[in-house]
């Protein structure tokens, strides 16, 4: 694609994957969290989930810094 520059530029899936990326997973913890709602899971129990998630995600290097 040429930009108004006059600049070739090169746009791949992988590019626009990595944009989307970060605000789709938010996105699915909600639907997922929507979903577990209407199925009166109790919310604690998903709060209490969110917090295991969180530390065994953390434990095993995949939510850490």
């Amino acid at each position: 694609i040429t930009g108004q520059d006059g600049q070739t530029r090169v746009t791949t899936v992988q590019t626009i994957l990595d944009q989307l990326m970060p605000g789709l997973v938010p996105l699915l913890l909600t639907f997922a969290c929507m979903w577990l709602l209407r199925k009166k899971v109790n919310p604690l129990w998903i709060i209490v989930g969110f917090f295991v998630i969180g530390i065994a995600g953390y434990a095993v290097g995949l939510l850490g810094l």
